[in-house]
């Protein structure tokens, strides 16, 4: 689980963009620049505000999502209140535990980022928590786990074309642990 919130701390914090939470900030587009890709992400000699990215929801939008997401609720039990954790004046989430961000990445940020961007950029990140849903069940077959490492490659190259590279920096580590668990969940002689 403590994956899963570092995860979903960088991924909701940069889709959101999230001050101190993001991982899009002027040193990635620095980075972005010195590799050589996706010129129209690149910081404007003498400009201090960088350029919208299409990874990340406009400031209008997301005035609703914080909105909407202080307006969810779950049944006793199920899930802490999340909407405690939402800030509408500053749009700020904090106070997160881990199992906050369990149901916030599998459950609510696949429903509350779609109408806000591109199919491509939803895409991956709907396959991600699909793949958390995955990996937090209690039982899993060896075809789901064959599945679930084919779809973690598909996962980490999408978030490589699409979003800074720091975001996907950790995916070797990330990727690294996720098959050390998937290994485990394979074997249950361990």
């Amino acid at each position: 689980m403590h994956i899963e919130k570092n995860v979903c701390d960088s991924v909701v914090g940069t889709v959101l963009n999230l001050e101190g939470k993001t991982k899009d900030g002027p040193k990635a587009r620095v980075d972005l620049k010195k590799m050589g890709i996706r010129k129209h992400l690149w910081l404007k000699e003498g400009k201090k505000k960088m350029p919208w990215a299409p990874y990340t929801v406009k400031p209008d939008q997301k005035t609703q999502i914080f909105r909407w997401m202080s307006c969810v609720t779950y049944p006793s039990g199920v899930a802490g209140n999340i909407a405690r954790c939402v800030n509408l004046r500053e749009n700020k989430i904090y106070g997160l535990k881990s199992h906050d961000c369990h149901i916030l990445l599998q459950r609510l940020f696949p429903v509350f980022i779609r109408p806000f961007l591109h199919r491509q950029v939803v895409e991956p990140l709907v396959a991600l928590s699909r793949f958390f849903m995955k990996l937090c069940t209690r039982e899993v077959r060896k075809s789901d786990l064959r599945e679930m490492r084919a779809d973690i490659i598909y996962i980490m190259c999408k978030f490589e074309r699409i979003f800074p590279p720091n975001l996907s920096s950790p995916k070797y580590y990330l990727g690294r642990r996720i098959s050390l668990i998937l290994s485990a969940k394979s074997n249950p002689n361990n």
